[in-house]
C-alpha cells in the first residue's frame, strides 16, 4: 500500500453503540456497518454498531445481530463493557451496575472478569478482551468498506477516564491488531467536527460541548480561534448516561408489576431474565417518550404467565430522573466555574451523544444558558467519530491541506500529586492546568537516618491517597542519613502535549536523582 493511501481509523468506542470514521480525500467519512454477507444499500446503511457480544455455543456474534437475539442468549451476551474496563472489582459503581446485567462478573485477582459458558465450559474474559472483539469487528468492517488494510487508529474516551481506564482501552486496541496512536477525549473530538465547518476568518468563539451518551457524560469548554482549539475546562461524570435513565424506568416498572400482583409476586423472586426483558422495554419506552407524550408498554407473559400493561407519560419519566437532571445542571455550573466564565460568555453550545435527544435534556440546557439557541449543526451520534477522524488526520504522514494547521491544546483532567507519610495526597499539578505543565514541590524525610524515600504518584481530587488512583511509584535510594526533616527532596512533575507524565525526585545534598515516566495516552 502506498503511503498516500494509508488512513487512520477513528473509533468512538461507546458504552451502547460504536461508530468509526476516516479522513480521506479532504473530508471525513463515517463508515457504515456492512452485514456479513457483504451486500448493502448505501442509502439504508446504519453507521452505528451496538456494543454487544454474544457467545453462542461455538461462535461469537457481535453487534446488531447480538443485540437482536439478546433474549435467546441472555446469559451469554455481554454489553456495557465500557462501564467495567479499567476498574477494580470492588468499584462501588460497578457493584451497583451488576444488578442490571444478565451476565456474571467474577473477581479475578482484584479485577472484574466476565464469566461465560462457552464451548461447553465456563470461561473468564477480561473487559479488554470483550472490547477487543468489538474493535476487531469495526476494523474488519472498515477494511471491507474502504477496500484497504488498516493498522493505525485513534480511540476516544470520556474526559474523566483515569490512567488505568485509558491503558485498558489502548490494550483492547492492541488485542484487536491495531496500533493505537492516541487516546483522545470525546468532547474534544466532537468540537473538531464542529470547528472544521467554521469559516477560517470567523472571530474567536468560546464553545461548550455537552456530550451525553449511553453511559457517560462529558463537558468541555474550548476557545476556538481559527485552527487553534484550546481547552479551558472539562467536567462530567463517567457514570451518567442513557443507561441510567433505562435503569430508573426498569426499577419503576418492576415495582409497578409487583404492585399489580402484590399477593402473588415478590420483587425478590423475579429472575434476572425477567428484569432484562423489562430493561429492554425501558430503553424502547425512553426513546418513544422523546417523540411522544405518553407510551403504553405491554410485555406479554412476563412472569408466571402474567402480563405487564402500563401507560407511562413523559412527565412521569422526567420525575423519575429529576435528580439526574439536577446533577447535570450542577456539573455545568462546576465546569463554568473552573474556566472562570459566566453563562453569557459562552458563544455556542454544541450538543452531541444519543441521550441529548431527550427533550428534558435540551430544555434544561437551554434554560441554563438563558434561552440561548442550541447548536444542532452536527449529527449527535456521528460527531465524536467524525471529529476524531479530523484529529487523526493531523497525525498522518500525509497531511491534509484542510487539517494540517489544526492544533488542540488540552488541560489536565485530574490533580496530580504524591502520597505523604500521613496517607494524604499533596497536589503538585492541579486539575484543569493547561498542558504542557510543570509542577515543583519540596519535601523532607520523615524518619531519622532514613536511607530510602518512596515516591507514590496519584491522580484524583480526594484528600486521601486510598480514594484516588495510583499511577506508579519509584524509590530514591542511598540518600544521606540525617535527622528527620533535615534532608530536602525536590519533586518535579512534567506533563507534555501527549499527556505523558514525567516525575523526578532529587535530594539536594548530593544531587542523587531518580525518575519515572507514566504514559497517560497509553
Amino acid at each position: 500500500m502506498s503511503a498516500i493511501d494509508k488512513v487512520i481509523l477513528a473509533i468512538d468506542l461507546g458504552t451502547t453503540y460504536c461508530c468509526t470514521a476516516v479522513f480521506k480525500n479532504g473530508h471525513e467519512i463515517v463508515i457504515p456497518i456492512i452485514e456479513e454477507d457483504g451486500n448493502y444499500d448505501e442509502n439504508k446503511l446504519d453507521n452505528e454498531m451496538p456494543s454487544y457480544v454474544t457467545f453462542n455455543e461455538d461462535e461469537i456474534i457481535i453487534g446488531r445481530k447480538s443485540k437482536m437475539n439478546f433474549n435467546v442468549y441472555m446469559g451469554n451476551t455481554v454489553y456495557d463493557t465500557k462501564r467495567i474496563i479499567g476498574k477494580p472489582y470492588n468499584d462501588k459503581e460497578l457493584q451497583e451496575d451488576k444488578r442490571f446485567w444478565s451476565y456474571k462478573i467474577v473477581n479475578n485477582s482484584g479485577k472484574p472478569y466476565i464469566q461465560i459458558d462457552y464451548e461447553e465450559e465456563l470461561k473468564e474474559f477480561s473487559p479488554e478482551e470483550i472490547s477487543a472483539l468489538l474493535l476487531k469487528k469495526l476494523k474488519k468492517n472498515a477494511e471491507n468498506y474502504l477496500g484497504q488494510e488498516i493498522t493505525d487508529a485513534v480511540i476516544t474516551v470520556p474526559v474523566h477516564f483515569n490512567n488505568e481506564q485509558r491503558k485498558a482501552t489502548k490494550k483492547a486496541g492492541e488485542l484487536a491488531g491495531l496500533n493505537v496512536l492516541r487516546i483522545i477525549n470525546e468532547p474534544n473530538a466532537a468540537v473538531m467536527a464542529y470547528g472544521l465547518e467554521r469559516e477560517v476568518d470567523e472571530s474567536p468563539k468560546i464553545v461548550l460541548v455537552f456530550d451525553l451518551g449511553g453511559g457517560t457524560f462529558d463537558l468541555s469548554i474550548l476557545k476556538i480561534n481559527k485552527s487553534l482549539f484550546e481547552v479551558l475546562s472539562t467536567g462530567g461524570d463517567n457514570h451518567l448516561g442513557g443507561i441510567d435513565f433505562d435503569n430508573r424506568l426498569t426499577c419503576y416498572l418492576l415495582k409497578e408489576f409487583a404492585s399489580m400482583y402484590k399477593n402473588e409476586i415478590k420483587i425478590d423472586d423475579i429472575t434476572n431474565g425477567v428484569k432484562r426483558r423489562i430493561k429492554a422495554k425501558s430503553e424502547h419506552i425512553k426513546e418513544l417518550l422523546s417523540i411522544k407524550n405518553e407510551v403504553n408498554a405491554i410485555i406479554n407473559s412476563l412472569y408466571d404467565g402474567k402480563d405487564l400493561n402500563i401507560t407511562i407519560t413523559r412527565s412521569e419519566f422526567e420525575k423519575l430522573n429529576e435528580d439526574i437532571f439536577k446533577r447535570i445542571i450542577k456539573l455545568m455550573e462546576e465546569t463554568l466555574k473552573k474556566a472562570n466564565l459566566k453563562k453569557d460568555e459562552i458563544d455556542e453550545v454544541v450538543m452531541v451523544g444519543g441521550s441529548t435527544n431527550i427533550p428534558k435534556i435540551q430544555e434544561i440546557v437551554q434554560e441554563f444558558f438563558n434561552g440561548k439557541k442550541i447548536n444542532k449543526s452536527i449529527n449527535p451520534n456521528k460527531a465524536v467519530a467524525s471529529g476524531a477522524a479530523i484529529f487523526a488526520s493531523t497525525l498522518s504522514e500525509n497531511k491534509s491541506e484542510k487539517t494540517q494547521d489544526l492544533v488542540l491544546k488540552d488541560v489536565t483532567p485530574f490533580t496530580l500529586g504524591i502520597k505523604t507519610a500521613y496517607g494524604t495526597v499533596e497536589p503538585i499539578i492541579k486539575c484543569n492546568t493547561p498542558i504542557p505543565a510543570r509542577g515543583v514541590k519540596s519535601f523532607t524525610t520523615y524518619w531519622d537516618q532514613q536511607t530510602t524515600a518512596l515516591i507514590p504518584i496519584y491522580e484524583g481530587e480526594r484528600l486521601f491517597a486510598k480514594d484516588n488512583n495510583l499511577l506508579g511509584k519509584f524509590y530514591l535510594s542511598d540518600i544521606p542519613q540525617v535527622p528527620k526533616g533535615k534532608l530536602k527532596i525536590n519533586i518535579i512533575m512534567d506533563v507534555d502535549e501527549n499527556g505523558i507524565l514525567n516525575v523526578s525526585a532529587t535530594e539536594t545534598e548530593t544531587g542523587k536523582c531518580n525518575k519515572i515516566t507514566i504514559t497517560n495516552k497509553s
